[in-house]
């Protein structure tokens, strides 16, 4: 169903199957998250090769530190 939304370019028919498809995904599913958390990093202009993953963890091997 989202495939088939994501394709039509009818708004009425992409709105007709999203609907049907969020019924079946609470009908089907427990929990559904509504939202997101959000996290900040502060990092020194001097730490180079720090680059963060979506979950907001990175891979310590690449950061170098020139001070």
């Amino acid at each position: 169903l989202l495939r088939r939304a994501r394709a039509t370019a009818s708004d009425k028919v992409s709105t007709r199957l999203y609907r049907r498809a969020e019924k079946a995904i609470m009908r089907a599913v427990p929990v559904v998250p509504l939202g997101s958390f959000r996290m900040r990093w502060a990092v020194q202009p001097w730490v180079d090769g720090i680059a963060f993953d979506v979950l907001g963890g990175f891979d310590a091997a690449s950061v170098a530190v020139d001070r």
